[in-house]
């Protein structure tokens, strides 16, 4: 990949994480967005050389899935930055939970929607994040992009 498409891409994922308050936890610890084709699930987050860290995304994932899903899964991996899940020891699936709230406070409303479609599918779900209606549940009720009434029309069919 030439390297004025790799830093189109950058910038690009700098400008749309401005619009969804998404950026470096300090102003000296900068995340780089880094695209990685063979990375297994969507994103992640890792310890670079210098200390701090940086989201790896698989770019075919997301075109696959669409820019709003893709964003609230960086989100969910910026968060474990924000929230210092690697420096506080916090347990994997507490940290996971903060993610998952921390993404839908700070994701864009159509990312929020994206990921609940998404985890309502029965996708998303694993051991370490809990089930995928428990992801859908725990995103919407910690948003601001939907309303009680929205609320109740998705939990409708699961109270039944």
């Amino acid at each position: 990949m030439n390297r004025l498409k790799v830093f189109a891409g950058l910038l690009t994922i700098f400008v749309a994480s401005l619009s969804t308050g998404i950026g470096p936890a300090s102003s000296s610890a900068q995340i780089r967005e880094i695209p990685v084709r063979g990375l297994r699930g969507i994103a992640k987050v890792g310890k670079n050389k210098r200390g701090g860290h940086n989201i790896y995304y698989n770019p075919r994932t997301c075109r696959r899935l669409g820019p709003d899903l893709c964003s609230f899964f960086r989100a969910h991996e910026h968060a474990h930055v924000r929230l210092n899940h690697f420096g506080r020891g916090v347990p994997v699936r507490q940290a996971e939970w903060e993610a998952d709230i921390w993404a839908a406070k700070n994701s864009s409303p159509a990312s929020v929607r994206a990921a609940v479609r998404y985890f309502r599918r029965g996708n998303g779900g694993s051991i370490k994040h809990g089930s995928s209606i428990s992801r859908a549940r725990r995103v919407l009720g910690s948003s601001n992009t939907y309303s009680a009434q929205g609320r109740r029309r998705f939990f409708a069919p699961f109270t039944r």
